[in-house]
């Protein structure tokens, strides 16, 4: 609540990956957002999407499920 309206950026990446279908949070305080994704391809898709805007990004896979 606070950190998201100061930083339109961190807002935008969120929403991206929201509209994608990925539940998007951020680290702590930021400045890191990330996504969790059911589906590898929205995943990829957005990571993609990502790096091609120039954003750093990283493509991530889980290690174990709970």
């Amino acid at each position: 609540d606070v950190i998201l309206p100061c930083h339109p950026e961190a807002c935008s990446l969120k929403k991206r990956m929201e509209e994608e279908g990925g539940l998007a949070m951020m680290s702590g305080s930021g400045p890191s957002v990330f996504g969790l994704f059911r589906d590898p391809a929205a995943a990829e898709n957005v990571y993609r999407s990502l790096r091609e805007d120039g954003i750093e990004a990283y493509l991530c896979r889980a290690v174990s499920r709970i």
